[in-house]
């Protein structure tokens, strides 16, 4: 697998097989999960890491955003995407009733969440 160049699946099919392993001792199938000591043995997964601006080019993102002539929704999204810091697919999917004004906090449902924990994004003033 590391010769694919998969090593991210490589470390699930590790995590798997200690599983298994794991399984085995409960069940009296075995005394040892050789599965550990096999993980320095890996080339670590390489992660990409996603593009971002930088604390310079903020403001001439944001003054392109105020100059952007498409949508006012896509103006506004992009505005509270910076302001939020939350996933487009979480803002793409905000309902009325998750937002407390008084509060002033948007709360992400758990379901929605990727961990599946409520989310709170507070407003600012």
């Amino acid at each position: 697998m590391e010769k694919r160049g998969v090593t991210d699946k490589l470390k699930k099919v590790h995590q798997r097989c200690g599983e298994v392993w794991t399984y085995a001792i409960i069940t009296g199938r075995a005394e040892y999960n050789p599965a550990p000591d096999l993980a320095s043995a890996f080339i670590p997964h390489q992660r990409e890491h996603y593009a971002h601006l930088s604390v310079d080019e903020l403001p001439e993102f944001l003054r392109a955003i105020d100059k952007y002539m498409g949508s006012q929704i896509v103006r506004t999204a992009l505005r509270m995407l910076i302001l939020t810091g939350v996933r487009p697919g979480e803002l793409r999917k905000v309902e009325w009733s998750e937002i407390d004004l008084d509060k002033a906090v948007w709360t992400i449902s758990a379901e929605r969440m990727k961990m599946r924990r409520s989310h709170y994004v507070p407003w600012s003033d």
